[in-house]
């Protein structure tokens, strides 16, 4: 959740919601660490942020928890994922599909094993 997102973040929050039944029970979010947001926040649109966008505790944090896959929702301008991390979640076969605003940078996606989709926003 960078500085950078916060005006589509209502738009972001607002179609999930209508997903949760298919979706892990809270949401994780991202800036510079992870923060765990569950649909009441996300109903309140509160934002847990360090306002900075690091991608690394992204690909961290799926290894760590041993996730199988996962949606990432961004514009992009998340830095490196790290090309350790990227060799593991790829050994794992971990999914990573990635949502990326229209303008946004996609090139932290092309370590991943997952689709890459554009926002029309």
């Amino acid at each position: 959740v960078s500085v950078s997102m916060l005006d589509l973040l209502p738009l972001l929050y607002g179609a999930l919601l209508p997903l949760q039944e298919w979706l892990y029970p809270k949401i994780h979010a991202f800036s510079t660490s992870i923060s765990d947001i569950d649909y009441h926040k996300l109903r309140q649109g509160k934002a847990v942020s360090t306002y900075g966008t690091e991608i690394n505790c992204v690909t961290e944090h799926l290894l760590s928890n041993k996730l199988r896959r996962a949606l990432i929702i961004t514009d992009g301008w998340v830095g490196q994922v790290p090309s350790a991390h990227a060799m593991e979640l790829v050994r794992r076969r971990v999914r990573v599909n990635s949502l990326v605003t229209a303008d946004g940078d996609a090139a932290f996606a092309s370590g991943f094993n997952g689709t890459l989709h554009r926002l029309k926003i």
